[in-house]
């Protein structure tokens, strides 16, 4: 017998530069919720403005195509930085690099 976890939703970015990237998640008591929305017909269907209002995350990426930035329903958010090369010891000797 299959147990129902609920509606997962991916919602990817469609511009050549962040194609395939995923744009907004929705995990399923808020895809309830945007079921639930009077003003809603099709979730599926719903723009971005829309979708963002029930987004569990909603993600952004720099021009290298990292994630930049998870910003979660109701507020915090997270941002990414990254490095080039190692600076840790060196596996053989321990010295820094």
């Amino acid at each position: 017998q299959w147990t129902d976890l609920g509606t997962y939703y991916y919602r990817y970015y469609t511009d050549e530069d962040r194609k395939h990237r995923v744009k907004y998640v929705v995990e399923p008591e808020a895809w309830q919720n945007l079921e639930d929305d009077p003003e809603v017909d099709d979730p599926l269907w719903e723009s971005d403005d829309k979708l963002a209002q029930y987004a569990s995350w909603s993600l952004t990426y720099n021009s290298s195509g990292q994630l930049a930035s998870r910003k979660a329903l109701g507020g915090g958010q997270v941002t990414y930085s990254y490095q080039t090369g190692y600076t840790g010891p060196d596996p053989n000797t321990g010295q820094k690099c």
